[in-house]
């Protein structure tokens, strides 16, 4: 648990703000919320998006499950999920 804005204790999937896109692609992923928090939170890679490096930033990580995630977040807001993928259902 950590504490919001307000100082409200809160679970780290709460704070994150997932795009319509990220919300789609996770339900067709079958990647939850909780899953993305866990992987943001166990980063072990994060570098420049190629489409738009000054606004995006690509961040690789592992849930507590051990499945590896690429997530896309805003570079200003990190909370701010743009997309989601499964890094072993990639081709």
């Amino acid at each position: 648990m950590r504490a919001d804005k307000t100082g409200t204790e809160c679970n780290a999937a709460d704070v994150l703000f997932l795009s319509v896109h990220a919300v789609k692609q996770g339900q067709r992923r079958d990647i939850t919320r909780t899953e993305v928090a866990q992987a943001l939170a166990r980063a072990d890679t994060t570098y420049a998006s190629k489409e738009y490096p000054a606004a995006r930033t690509v961040v690789l990580g592992t849930t507590d499950q051990g499945r590896r995630l690429k997530i896309v977040v805003l570079t200003d807001d990190a909370q701010y999920v743009v997309t989601v993928a499964d890094r072993d259902g990639e081709e």
